[in-house]
């Protein structure tokens, strides 16, 4: 079985729906995230699109050793 697309962070997040995801990415090209330490608790959609625009706090980039 194949996860979800943005399944991520041990699969706390549901799978959106295509309507749904296009929400989200919409939602997070319009709105800058957050200033706080509650990166995670964004949908992987909305901080995948944060992260193309640059805006992903520098201790929350994603890499190898910090996936999420």
């Amino acid at each position: 079985m194949n996860p979800p697309e943005y399944a991520s962070d041990g699969y706390m997040f549901r799978p959106l729906s295509d309507t749904e995801r296009a929400q989200f990415e919409q939602y997070a090209r319009e709105n800058d995230p957050p200033k706080n330490d509650t990166w995670q608790i964004y949908h992987p959609a909305c901080r995948a699109v944060w992260t193309a625009r640059g805006l992903c706090p520098e201790d929350k980039q994603v890499t190898r050793e910090n996936p999420t």
